[in-house]
């Protein structure tokens, strides 16, 4: 009994390492090479740089410092985020640029998107490709967005956060007013 349980729970670890390969080698693909990331490696310790190459084996990153590449295992790397998460073009769209930050943010996240056309507040439902859908939050049904008409995207508060928020400054000035 002894013997199953270990192998049992040994099997489980497994399972979970190789399902945190798989979340990372699916970041990795929507990031792409030229991404500035933050990576927490296994050892604890954080780096950042510029993803070089990606293979079977991990990926490579670069520092802005001009060493050469380091290379990092899948089994090596913790957790692995974008530096900046908002995106904000300055003359032609960057569809590269506009997947990671979206990709970055992640699904669920509640946004501000700017396209040529519009300025759409909501949450991210899917993540594509070459697209992805947002629901906004005066509409039942979700939007598709191409990253190629994305002119800005980033996070951005919802109605109970921006409420908490000004509730919190409000608070402030009142007591800093009695104080005085």
């Amino acid at each position: 009994m002894v013997c199953f349980t270990s192998a049992h729970w040994a099997s489980a670890a497994d399972v979970q390492q190789s399902n945190k390969i798989v979340r990372l080698k699916q970041t990795l693909e929507f990031f792409g090479i030229g991404a500035n990331v933050k990576v927490k490696l296994a050892d604890g310790q954080r780096i950042k740089g510029q993803i070089a190459s990606i293979d079977d084996d991990g990926f490579a990153l670069t520092s802005n410092g001009g060493a050469a590449a380091r290379q990092i295992s899948y089994d090596g790397a913790a957790e692995l985020t974008l530096v900046t998460k908002k995106y904000h073009a300055s003359g032609m769209p960057d569809a590269s640029e506009a997947r990671r930050v979206v990709a970055g943010l992640g699904i669920g996240t509640h946004v501000m998107v700017r396209t040529g056309e519009s300025k759409i507040h909501g949450q991210i439902r899917t993540i594509e490709g070459d697209r992805f859908l947002i629901l906004p939050d005066d509409k039942a049904d979700p939007v598709v967005i191409a990253y190629q008409d994305v002119r800005q995207v980033g996070k951005n508060l919802g109605i109970l956060s921006t409420i908490g928020l000004v509730t919190v400054i409000v608070v402030a000035i009142v007591v800093i007013a009695k104080v005085k």
